[in-house]
Formats: C-alpha cells, structure tokens, sequence
C-alpha cells in the first residue's frame, strides 16, 4: 500500500501564518523590524516575538497599527484574506489612523504640583485622523483619552464615559469641562473664572447638582486639559 503523501508545509509555519506574512510584508518594505515598530507605536519585542513565532496571538490593537504602518489589511496578516490587498489606498507618508494613549486610573501618582506625566498609559485607541483633522484644531501629539469615573459631571457626563482630552489647554479661557487632579484623583470639572475684589478665582462645577460647587485659585488648580469629546453607550 503506498504511502501517503504528505504536505512539504511546515505545521510550525502553519501555526505561524502572522509571523510568516508579517516577515513577509517587512522584506518587502525594506525597513528593518525595529523601524517597522517605531513606525507603528509598538515595542520592538512585540514584532520580534510574532516573527520568531514566540507569540501566535498577539494584540489586535497593536497588530492593526503594524498592519497600517506597512500598507496592508489586519484580516490579511491573521491569515483571514488569501491575498494581500492593501489595507488602505494612499500615500505610505500619510498616516491614516492616529494612536492616542489612555490614561490610567493611577495616573494621578505621577501628577505633581504643576506638572503632569503621563508615564502610565494603557493601550492606546486609533482614531481617524481625518477625523481629528477636520473636527478639532488640536495638535494630534497632546491629546489622550480618560474614562469618567463617578457621576459629579451627570447628566452632561456619565460614569463610563470616555472622553477626548487636549493636554495643551489647562486654562478655562473660555469656560469648559476639564480633567483635574483634585488631590485624591483624576475627575471631570467644569470650570470657569470668577473675579472678585480684584483677585481672579477658578470656580469649580460639578452638573450634577448634588454635588457643592466652589472656587479655588488657579494656583491650586492641576488641570490635565479641555474635554473636547466624549462617547457614550447606551
């Protein structure tokens, strides 16, 4: 009886199909894998280990930043697509998506008097950076993501809410909801100035009226930035 014939595929390559058409689409590019992550956001182990096949189940998040960065589509590279059509159509210098980090609930350890570090971020979400272009007059670098915890901002802002936060405007000119450090932790305030008796104030509101509303001087204020945007489930 003859022998079956079996396929000259490795079953290691085949466990690796990310691997293999990530090296692939690399080669291709001619920029070196640690370029390719710098490009894209990511830690150069990340792609490193996808390539050695260390990790077979990497991150999507991440994975679709790598896939954008080399002009191709996150179903190809996890072996969904037989062929490689280009993720999007354009220019390799455009970028299409944005990465803009998350801050972490414990950020606030690393908020000093008068300064802010952002050092603990979550996985960042991808925005359109159209999107961002032609609804926000922001530099795409300062703006971050939070989400609300609490119901001091009800019912303008709800608990889970995630907002948008441009980081360069601290100051409440014009009047607006921003992130604060308020000495316990980050929330949502709107504030606005107050001037009385030649001395100028920031006034610090919570909508929801069950919560008091009072002043402070700037000077005590830590802001983190403006809201500018926020979604919602329902």
């Amino acid at each position: 009886m003859p022998e079956k014939q079996t396929s000259g595929r490795n079953t290691s390559d085949q466990s690796n199909t990310i691997g293999i058409r990530l090296k692939a689409e690399i080669a291709k590019t001619g920029i070196s894998a640690a370029e390719i992550a710098r490009r894209s956001g990511v830690l150069t182990s990340f792609i490193y280990d996808i390539l050695s096949g260390k990790s077979t189940n990497p991150s999507i998040l991440k994975l679709a930043m790598v896939a954008d960065c080399l002009g191709v589509s996150l179903t190809y590279l996890i072996g969904s697509e037989l062929e490689n059509n280009p993720a999007i159509t354009r220019n390799r210098n455009e970028e299409k998506y944005i990465s803009i980090p998350h801050i972490k609930l414990n950020s606030s350890k690393n908020i000093k008097k008068g300064f802010v570090s952002f050092k603990g971020e979550d996985e960042p979400y991808l925005f359109n950076a159209g999107w961002i272009r032609d609804n926000f007059n922001v530099d795409a670098a300062s703006l971050r993501i939070f989400t609300i915890i609490g119901d001091s901002m009800e019912p303008t802002i709800c608990n889970n809410d995630i907002v948008l936060i441009d980081t360069k405007q601290t100051i409440p000119s014009p009047s607006g909801i921003f992130i604060i450090f308020d000495g316990l932790g980050l929330t949502a305030k709107r504030l606005e100035y107050v001037f009385e008796n030649d001395s100028r104030n920031i006034r610090i509101i919570s909508d929801n009226k069950c919560y008091s509303t009072y002043d402070s001087s700037l000077s005590d204020i830590i802001a983190v930035g403006r809201v500018i945007w926020f979604s919602r489930t329902i």
